[in-house]
Parts: structure tokens; sequence; C-alpha cells
């Protein structure tokens, strides 16, 4: 990933499918927040975002999936990995991949699973354009990707928030 400027933190594919996205999400009323690179490029950080990345709960994970019906590349499942689970799928809307995971539940080493965020309190709502979107904020995705021994990009947030942060 590279930088990008912050004025315009999304390429134009990226914009056309938020602006889809958030649409029929918002009026179908399910519970959602965008997470990863275009989460982190919303919320400032200098970064091209890849993918969107939608973190969700199990039910609207499958609510999205049938709400795209159209756009599906490849059908929520249940996706077991040995530090990360969840129900995953992903649509593609304007060229641009839209990866859905519900239910996200990490697992540190030699430790438990540790339940799925509480999204409906963790997430910040932000406006961009006339967008308005529920991102996960960058010190929780800081800590996911420290747990998760993701240390480059735990680093990359973590000397961004403490660079942006008012004195």
């Amino acid at each position: 990933m590279t930088n990008r400027p912050i004025a315009d933190p999304l390429p134009g594919p990226h914009t056309s499918a938020l602006r889809i996205l958030v649409s029929r999400l918002r009026a179908a009323d399910i519970l959602w927040a965008l997470t990863d690179s275009t989460a982190f490029a919303l919320q400032g950080l200098p970064i091209e975002p890849g993918d969107i990345d939608v973190q969700t709960d199990e039910a609207e994970a499958y609510a999205i999936e049938r709400l795209f019906a159209e756009h599906v590349v490849r059908p929520v499942r249940p996706r077991n990995g040995a530090r990360i689970t969840s129900h995953f799928g992903a649509l593609e809307l304007e060229g641009i991949t839209v990866e859905i995971m519900g239910d996200i539940r990490k697992r540190v080493p030699a430790g438990p699973w540790q339940p799925p965020p509480d999204l409906a309190a963790l997430v910040r709502w932000i406006d961009w354009g006339e967008l308005r979107m529920p991102v996960v904020p960058l010190e929780y995705e800081q800590h996911a990707h420290a747990e998760l021994g993701r240390l480059d990009r735990a680093r990359q947030l973590g000397d961004w928030l403490s660079r942006s942060r008012p004195a």
C-alpha cells in the first residue's frame, strides 16, 4: 500500500462502491462498520486502500450477502483460521472487492478464542462528503493487529496515532 494525499483518501472506484454500499446498508438498517485499509484512509492515515472490508455480526453478514446477491463473488461461509474465525464472503462493487466478515473472533497465541467485538458500542461515525459511515476506530485496530502478531501494521497505526493526537 502506498501513501496518498489525505485530502483525497480514496480512489474514484472506492468512492462509487462506498456510495452503493452505504445507501443499501442504511436503507436495510444493517449493523456494520468499515475496517482495515479503507477505514484507515477515511480516518486520515495516509494509505492507499486495497479492498473495502466490512465488519458485522453473523446474521448481518448473511443479510448483506442477500441484499447484494447480484454482486456476490464469494458466498458468506464460516472461515476458520488458526488465529481468526468469521463468517466470510465477498462482493464486487464498481470493480472493487468488498469483503464481508461476520462475528470476527481472534485468538492470541496460546489463548482462548475471544468473543466478537460489540460492534454497536465500538464504532465511530465519520462524515466524508455526503456519506456518513461507521468505522472501527484506529486505536482498536492498532490493538487488534498487535494481538494477532501483525506488528508492522500495529506500529504504523501507533506511530500515526501518536503524531496525529493534539498535544
